[in-house]
C-alpha cells in the first residue's frame, strides 16, 4: 500500500491491484474507459482517506470514495497511481521512430516525469463550495462552468446516442467525432449567447461550441485550464538508434499495455535485480537471474 495525493490535495491509501481487477481495468482500457470497469477498480483500491481535499462529501478516514464526483484530473491521477502501486515507477512505451521507421523503446519514469498541475487554491474553494467559474470569449461574452468530473461522461453518451439517432433518421446533419467541444458542452451551465433556456438544452450548448471559431474555442480552454488540475501525459523521448536520434514527441496511452505490461519496464527489472542481490547478499544465497514471462507455447 502507498500514500496518493491527487492534484487536488485528495490523498489516501491505495493497495495493489488484484488479478480479478487488473483484467478487468484492461477489458475496461480496450474498450475505452467507456463502461465504468476502471474507476470501479479504482474505488476498490482505495483503502483510506487522510486528507478529503475540496470534497465535502468525503472526511478522513473514509474506506470509500465516489469517483464520480471528483475532477478529471484526480480521476486520472489515481489510474496512474494505481498502476504504480501495482508494477512500479517505470513503463516502457513501445513504437516506431517516425524518423527512421525502426521500433523504439521510451523508458517513462511515472513519478518524476510526469508534471502535477495541482488545483489553484481559489479554484479548490468554488469546488469546496460547489460553485461555478465564469469564462469571457473574445467577444466579451460570459460562459458559467464547472470543472468536468467523471459523471458528466454520462451526459455525453447519452446526448451523443441521441444525436447519432437524428442523424440516422434525417433530422440533422452527420456531427463531429468526440473532442473538447463535447467536454466544453457537459460541464458549462449558462451560456450568455444562448440564454437560459436554451444553455439548460446540452444539445443546443454542443452545436454552440462546434459552432465557434477556432480562436475562440483556444480562448474558452485557456480559461478552463487555469482553474483546474491534472498532470501533463506528453512524453519527451529520443530515437535509441545512434544513426537518428530523433526527438519524438508522445503521449502516454492509458491502454492494455500499461496496466498489464507483457514485459518487465527496463528500468524497473534493474531496480528489482538490483533489491534482489542485495537481498542475496544479506542472506548469503545464490543469485538467480530475473527472467521475462514468456507467453504460453514458448520455448
Amino acid at each position: 500500500m502507498t500514500t496518493t495525493i491527487c492534484p487536488s490535495g485528495l490523498a489516501g491509501t491505495q493497495r495493489k491491484m488484484r488479478v480479478r481487477e487488473l483484467a478487468e481495468m484492461t477489458e475496461s482500457s480496450s474498450r475505452g474507459g467507456t463502461d465504468g470497469g476502471m474507476w470501479r477498480v479504482m474505488e476498490a483500491i482505495w483503502i483510506e482517506t487522510a486528507d478529503p481535499g475540496p470534497y465535502p462529501f468525503l472526511e478522513p478516514g473514509a474506506n470509500r470514495i465516489d469517483i464520480k464526483r471528483m475532477v478529471l484530473g484526480d480521476a486520472h491521477h489515481m489510474l496512474v497511481a494505481g498502476r504504480i502501486v501495482t508494477h512500479g515507477r517505470y513503463h516502457d512505451i513501445h513504437y516506431s521512430c517516425p524518423g527512421c521507421r525502426r521500433p523504439c523503446v521510451a523508458e517513462v519514469d511515472l513519478v518524476d516525469d510526469l508534471p502535477i498541475r495541482p488545483l489553484p487554491e481559489a479554484a479548490a474553494k468554488v469546488v469546496r463550495a460547489g460553485g461555478t467559474f465564469d469564462a469571457r470569449l473574445l467577444d466579451g461574452s460570459k460562459i458559467t462552468y464547472r470543472l468536468f468530473t467523471l459523471g458528466m461522461e454520462e451526459t455525453i453518451g447519452k446526448v451523443r446516442q441521441q444525436l447519432e439517432r437524428d442523424v440516422k433518421a434525417g433530422r440533422r446533419k452527420p456531427i463531429p467525432k468526440r473532442d473538447k467541444a463535447d467536454i466544453f458542452a457537459a460541464q458549462t451551465a449558462f451560456i450568455e449567447a444562448l440564454g437560459e433556456d436554451k444553455s439548460r438544452d446540452q444539445k443546443a450548448r454542443l452545436d454552440y461550441f462546434w459552432d465557434l471559431t477556432v480562436d475562440e474555442e483556444t480562448c474558452f480552454d485557456e480559461q478552463v485550464s487555469v482553474n483546474d488540475c491534472g498532470y501533463d501525459d506528453v512524453i519527451h523521448a529520443v530515437c535509441e538508434h545512434e544513426d537518428c536520434l530523433r526527438r519524438n514527441t508522445l503521449q502516454l496511452p492509458l491502454d492494455r499495455e500499461f496496466f498489464r505490461p507483457s514485459k518487465i519496464a527496463r528500468r524497473q527489472k534493474a531496480l528489482l535485480e538490483a533489491m534482489a542481490k542485495e537481498k542475496a547478499v544479506t542472506k548469503g544465497t545464490p543469485l538467480l537471474p530475473l527472467e521475462e514471462p514468456t507467453s504460453p507455447g514458448e520455448d
